[in-house]
């Protein structure tokens, strides 16, 4: 590969190339003056040079886009200027061979320069979406993509929607059945908005989905399996072959045995019977598994062993219908012709499908040609950062055929780490050879680093003690290291201290498990600062993730060292993200005692315990208020209205909720994070109109968003300049630093996913592997290792000055493949000089420190040491401002008496509330085989359930099912909603009052309504009353009263008669509750009606929902009617 030098005249720029441009080696300076080059440049073939918009330049970010933009306008200027000084010391040496070539008038060259000035704004420098898009929209005729609604792009947001409309409507038979919704269920956790974030991803994408048997085609197939036999007897031999093998964690179901034994002795297996395998697929798959055989204690009966061969490909019929894998690709090649469909309905685009459109379109010789007129050279940026489709259209629009467009391919596939977002190392190397051999050239000389790190990091790679080490499992080859040279003379800090520029710190074996590597990292910033060497904002921390970010930011906080997210902060599963779930939840399920009091002691709301544990406290009733009036707010006037009271709201006590959070530890950037997630709510609610259940449902979906998707979850880095960086290693690229501490290479991963990309047959496909297909999970699992073998190089290469790489435990006995951090593959392969795969790992497992020593001893260019903790003074406190607008005012007094608040139930529970005396045991058996509403299960959680509905739905008997039944949807109440639906309709439609609630004007009607008067509640204190009454509704002039009640008074409708019903009530003090309510609602009509009360009041009505009878029914269920004069007498 031969040297490119951008500045030299002899460089021949009009042929294509691929450019491989090591880290720090000048990729973005070369492309600036490629762009002056070709504006400057004839053709040798042409005679012409190019303008500005006939050269493309593409990139893959929009950030990149800017950048790009910013370096090339910059450029532009300079050489203008260079142009127009006297002398040519400064020019390059191929800007000086174009003014020798004008016989030193630089005149025409300026002008080209300043003409591509002027119209830069016009420059074609786009992502690859962006192209796509305006090339498509551009060529409508021959591409067939018009203007009308396709330019507009699907949101995530929408694909998460629709994933839940699939979810809810098509995940079912006969392709998927209740067993593989249940072992999907359990594979996520029953997290929902992962499982679906899950499915659009694997879904939203060119690649094919290899799509398995359904249900229906396993199910038939099973029934086939069975040869007729004695059932019996071959359960006796399953039982045989069972004993051959250790009893698995859990255990299989008692009933899995004799439904395998139907099986394999008859057709006759039911889906219901298939289900249960499936849901016990994962169990037998264990059970009879090789590694399961035992090898000692073995049972004197043999084997049956066409019997057990018949047993094992029954097994793997069974795990194909149950696994969790297999079930969520098969959902996701649904999905995707779901989102096709939808996608053609609205006129929308995803990113994906603009490609492919894109790619399909290039076919076409009208538009291939028209795209080729257009454009004399393309530079196609970060090219290790492409993906087959990307550069299919590259390649059919300028290298297939004859093309005379010149196209430069920059990048570094020893960078190529976004494998998760579909970049594929192997498509580079495609293209290079697409390009030619003779027409690859690289990049160097660094000039980012030190040239003793350099030094370093070439050891450290370096193919003699580390041959083949960026693997490349798929072609069996490897990608050679280039030893790069120093474009640097000398450092640029001089460090005081021994250490070099390069330098290792191992762990401390007597620390034992505890991770002590960010207090070490503390430790040296404060070395680093005190004795003048760095700043704070000369460092950054490089961490896998922002869990372990997270750790380092506490550690750093600690001792009151500046620190900020590079790249902002992502709130996307943070604290403040949970704890805003927990405030929504709390306001919005206000009846639900446990959700109302977890919010109100979250970190958002910090009510006191002490207040929290007595629920009759003042302090306690005047929170629940606020929280009430919040509510309504949240529901009236919407998210932006209620944020806003929120944040002045004291809930009883002295100081405002931002108050406390402003004083409170870290509270000012809590408090932050907290407003921008509130930022986030009003956006979504204003652009989506959502209410504030979804808004919740929203918040919860975005626990699974990937962060990366979402910059706008992004806490803005901090004002700070002079702080410690955080940012994770895949975020690094492209940034450099002059102190890099690289704490982020030696944390194991995970397993990796059974569901795979791979190229079959010239194709890309998504597949989820089986058990028996071991052989591809561990390709699969080598390019995952492959890859972070890149991220170490990616992080190695950050630093300008000064590079920290820790070491973390060196054994890891029972690491399973794809689980291996960068620096363990690293070690390993110093061991393993030549080996295969499982070698790696065997020596990962082993953990020798002997390789690591001798190779840190015999390097002169790296220093190393045990990293212990030191005895250092913290630096000293500096005044700390807080980011937000929000500041703690001075202290408040307040001297008053206390002013007590009370409800009914308080008061009630004061008087001494009984249970219902001399009944039966009320029912609780959800499973009960009669389903009725005197059947349904008491308790207070059918109240809030019942309560719930009709806060809710509309009063028509008609509509009360299709409601209830939606409603209670996946619910443990969801086997009642007929019972439920029928108790509902009869309250609807029993004449009641004289009349029905279906003849009541539903505008009319005020549900759940809320109150507070002042009330003399004892001869000694005044205070207030509050409490929520049902329903009020006024009808033919009068307001009537109505409490539902959901009580249990036995299993007949003879139960229910009104004798037994005033029992009741005076047992519960229900008399001294309709007197309370009627005295709000009259305080209330009095505001705008003059008339006396007793005229206007129709009653209080108390109905127990259980009681009252089928239509046609002598009515019961129904307390006597309470007027006025009743409830004043009391």
């Amino acid at each position: 590969m031969k040297a490119f030098d951008i500045l030299s005249k002899n460089l021949c720029i009009h042929q294509n190339t691929m450019l491989e441009a090591s880290a720090g080696t000048g990729k973005t300076f070369t492309i600036e003056h490629l762009v002056i080059r070709f504006l400057l440049e004839e053709d040798p073939l042409t005679g012409q040079t190019m303008e500005l918009s006939e050269i493309l330049l593409v990139t893959f970010t929009k950030k990149a886009v800017l950048d790009l933009k910013r370096r090339v306008r910059s450029a532009l200027k300079k050489t203008i200027s260079l142009l127009s000084q006297d002398g040519a010391e400064e020019m390059p040496e191929y800007l000086q061979a174009s003014v020798e070539r004008q016989q030193g008038n630089t005149s025409l060259l300026k002008s080209k320069l300043e003409k591509a000035l002027s119209i830069f704004e016009e420059a074609e420098i786009f992502t690859i979406h962006s192209f796509s898009m305006k090339a498509l929209m551009e060529n409508s005729f021959e591409t067939g993509f018009t203007q009308s609604g396709e330019k507009e792009n699907i949101t995530h947001e929408e694909l998460m929607l629709v994933a839940e409309e699939f979810f809810r409507t098509e995940f079912s038979p006969p392709d998927f059945s209740q067993g593989q919704l249940t072992n999907l269920m359990r594979y996520f956790s029953s997290d929902i908005p992962k499982l679906l974030k899950k499915l659009v991803n694997l879904s939203n994408t060119y690649h094919s989905i290899e799509r398995k048997r359904p249900f229906h085609e396993l199910y038939l197939e099973l029934r086939q399996a069975g040869i007729p036999g004695n059932e019996e007897g071959i359960l006796q031999q399953l039982m045989t072959i069972a004993d051959h093998f250790k009893k698995p964690q859990p255990a299989p179901d008692e009933r899995t045995y004799p439904i395998l034994a139907k099986a394999l002795s008859s057709n006759e297996v039911s889906e219901k019977d298939f289900d249960h395998l499936i849901k016990e697929a994962k169990v037998l798959i264990e059970k009879f598994s090789d590694e399961n055989r035992k090898k000692r204690g073995m049972p004197k009966t043999p084997i049956d062993e066409s019997l057990f061969t018949r047993l094992k490909k029954l097994l793997l019929l069974i795990e194909e219908a149950g696994s969790p894998e297999v079930i969520l690709v098969n959902a996701a090649a649904s999905l995707k012709g779901f989102i096709k469909r939808r996608q053609e309905e609205e006129g929308k685009f995803s990113f994906d499908a603009l490609l492919t459109k894109a790619w399909e379109s290039a076919e076409n010789s009208r538009f291939k040609e028209s795209i080729r007129s257009r454009y004399k050279a393309v530079i196609i940026d970060e090219f290790q950062d492409t993906d087959p489709m990307q550069w299919g259209i590259f390649y059919r629009l300028f290298i297939e055929g004859n093309s005379d467009t010149k196209i430069f391919l920059v990048g570094d596939p020893k960078q190529s780490i976004y494998h998760f977002r579909q970049a594929d190392i192997y498509t580079y190397l495609r293209a290079a050879e697409d390009i030619g051999i003779n027409d690859r050239g690289t990049l160097g000389v660094n000039y980012r680093s030190r040239p003793d790190l350099i030094d370093a990091i070439n050891l450290f790679f370096s193919e003699s003690k580390l041959p083949k080490l960026i693997a490349l499992p798929k072609t069996g080859g490897h990608l050679p290291y280039l030893p790069v040279a120093a474009g640097r003379k000398m450092g640029a800090i001089p460090f005081s201290d021994d250490k070099k520029s390069f330098h290792v710190v191992l762990k401390d074996q007597e620390a034992g498990k505890e991770d002590i590597t960010p207090f070490l990292i503390r430790d040296e910033i404060i070395a680093l600062r005190e004795a003048g060497i760095a700043r704070f904002g000369q460092m950054a921390v490089l961490v896998k993730d922002r869990y372990q970010g997270k750790e380092v930011e506490e550690a750093l906080q600690q001792a009151l060292i500046p620190a900020s997210w590079q790249r902002g902060y992502s709130l996307i599963g943070s604290l403040s993200h949970k704890a805003m779930i927990e405030l929504m939840e709390g306001v919005i399920l206000f009846k639900n005692f446990s959700k109302l009091k977890t919010a109100l002691a979250g970190p958002i709301l910090l009510f006191p315990e002490n207040a929290l544990e007595d629920v009759q406290s003042g302090a306690f009733l005047a929170a629940i208020q606020e929280i009430g009036n919040l509510r309504d707010t949240l529901f009236n006037l919407g998210f932006a209205s209620f944020f806003e009271e929120l944040k002045s709201k004291t809930l009883g006590l002295e100081a405002t909720v931002s108050e406390k959070l402003i004083v409170n530890r870290g509270g000012a950037r809590f408090l932050d994070e907290v407003c921008l997630i509130a930022e986030r709510l009003m956006e979504v609610e204003n652009e989506l109109g959502y209410s504030p259940d979804r808004l919740l449902h929203y918040l919860k979906e975005a626990l699974s968003f990937n962060a990366d998707d979402y910059p706008e979850w992004n806490l803005p880095p901090s004002g700070e300049e002079d702080s410690v960086k955080i940012i994770t290693i895949h975020s690094s690229k492209g940034l450099e630093y002059d102190i890099v501490f690289a704490v982020g290479l030696f944390k194991t991963g995970s397993d990796p996913d059974q569901i795979v990309h791979r190229e079959e047959e010239g194709k890309f496909i998504i597949k989820a592997l089986l058990s028996h297909e071991s052989a591809l999970y561990e390709q699969w699992c080598e390019e995952i290792d492959a890859e972070k073998i890149r991220q170490l190089y990616v992080a190695l290469t950050r630093a300008r000055e000064r590079l920290y790489l820790y070491f973390s435990d060196l054994k890891k006995d029972k690491l399973a493949i794809g689980k291996a951090s960068p620096l363990d593959l690293w070690l390993a392969k110093l061991s393993v000089k030549e080996g295969s795969y499982q070698d790696l790992y065997d020596a990962i497992r082993a953990g020798s420190e002997e390789p690591l020593m001798r190779f840190l001893e015999s390097q002169k260019e790296i220093s190393y040491e045990t990293g212990r903790l030191r005895n250092t003074a913290t630096l000293e406190p500096k005044a700390k401002t807080a980011s937000s607008l929000f500041k703690a005012p001075p202290p408040i007094t307040r001297d008053h008496k206390p002013i007590l608040l009370t409800s009914f139930s308080s008061i009630a529970k004061a008087s001494g509330e009984e249970k219902e005396s001399g009944r039966e045991e009320a029912p609780r058996d959800f499973n009960a085989p009669l389903k009725s509403p005197l059947t349904l299960p008491a308790g207070a959680q059918t109240g809030v359930v019942i309560h719930s509905i009709l806060e809710r739905i509309p009063f028509h008997p008609r509509k009360a099912e299709s409601f209830v039944t939606d409603y209670l949807s996946g619910s443990e109440y969801a086997p009642w909603s007929q019972a439920i639906a029928e108790m509902v309709k009869r309250a609807f439609t029993h004449t009641i009052f004289g009349f029905s609630l279906a003849e009541v004007d539903p505008a009319k009607t005020m549900r759940e309504y809320e109150f507070l008067y002042p009330a003399s509640l004892s001869p000694s204190a005044d205070g207030y009353l509050k409490g929520v009454i049902d329903l009020i509704f006024l009808h033919q002039g009068k307001y009537y009263l109505l409490d539902w009640k959901t009580n249990w008074l036995g299993r007949e409708l003879s139960d229910y008669t009104e004798d037994k019903i005033l029992r009741s009530m005076e047992e519960h003090h229900y008399k001294l509750q309709a007197k309370i309510y009627a005295e709000a609602i009259k305080r209330y009509v009095r505001l705008f009606d003059d008339r006396p009360f007793e005229e206007l009041f129709g009653g209080a009505y108390y109905v127990y929902l259980r009681g009252l009878p089928p239509p046609g029914g002598q009515l019961t269920g129904v307390a006597p009617v309470l007027f006025l004069n009743d409830l004043e007498a009391l």
